[in-house]
């Protein structure tokens, strides 16, 4: 069992918004994917704290934990976070899923004509990954992170002027990362790869379509 929570500041019992939405076991390790919003400092597993900032004003932030089994259990070894500096923004990672690479997120971001940032795990090391503007009212996302917490690169999938939520995401034995969710708007669903090139799936033939979308670990569309 895992005590899992966010709270205010070392040791007070203020808890912030936290959702943690996906987990994924490679080996020894486990990976955790969520969001949370309001005055929250840190992400506290089994007693452990890693600091992450508050979200910039009426936003929620995206979060990725490592952890690593011991014989007491699971403990934290890295977290970072995802996130716009422009209020009432949202980056929500969804799912998550792992390899022998690292993990990769799935979730959905918006609206905001600002960049959302995927921050380093390492805080001596600046590489961070962004991902521009949304192109939609919510656009779906995915971001890669290395085992030792930095972001690889990041995708989307959007339609513009519309909703994409992706929700599911699995590793498959030929390398490659398969992406499930959904979308609306009349207009075709474009999944872009990590250099930012676009795919077309053909317009909506209902209220709201669901869509699959496979990528190799290096971010291209197949």
């Amino acid at each position: 069992l895992l005590n899992i929570g966010y709270i205010s500041g070392f040791p007070l019992s203020v808890v912030a918004s936290t959702t943690i939405s996906g987990v994924a076991v490679h080996g020894t390790n486990a990976y955790l994917t969520g969001y949370y919003s309001g005055a929250a400092t840190a992400l506290v597993v089994n007693d452990i704290g890693f600091a992450l900032p508050t979200p910039a004003g009426g936003a929620t932030n995206m979060f990725v934990a490592k952890l690593t089994v011991t014989t007491t259990g699971y403990y934290p070894v890295w977290v970072t976070y995802g996130a716009s500096a422009t209020a009432s923004s949202v980056c929500t990672g969804l799912a998550i899923a792992a390899d022998s690479e690292g993990c990769y997120i799935t979730g959905n971001c918006g609206p905001t004509a600002a960049a959302f940032t995927f921050y380093n795990a390492d805080t001596t090391n600046t590489t961070n990954a962004t991902l521009a503007a949304t192109v939609g009212t919510r656009d779906g996302f995915l971001v890669k992170f290395n085992t030792i917490g930095t972001p690889q690169w990041t995708a989307r999938m959007a339609v513009a002027s519309s909703t994409v939520n992706s929700t599911g995401i699995a590793c498959s034995p030929d390398a490659s990362v398969v992406v499930v969710g959904s979308s609306t708007g009349a207009s075709a669903l474009n999944v872009y790869n990590s250099a930012g090139a676009t795919t077309a799936i053909g317009g909506s033939t209902g209220s709201q379509d669901a869509f699959v979308a496979k990528y190799t670990t290096a971010g291209g569309v197949t």
